[in-house]
């Protein structure tokens, strides 16, 4: 999965998406491409 940290402060997900151990959000890989902004 790609590395989300760079968004960890500016997610585009909700709080209610689930998070990984690390606080970063998680997402199916098909999902991937759409919280990249």
């Amino acid at each position: 999965m790609r590395d989300l940290s760079n968004y960890a402060g500016n997610s585009t997900l909700t709080d209610s998406e689930p998070v990984d151990a690390s606080g970063h959000e998680t997402a199916p890989p098909e999902m991937e491409g759409i919280a990249t902004h």
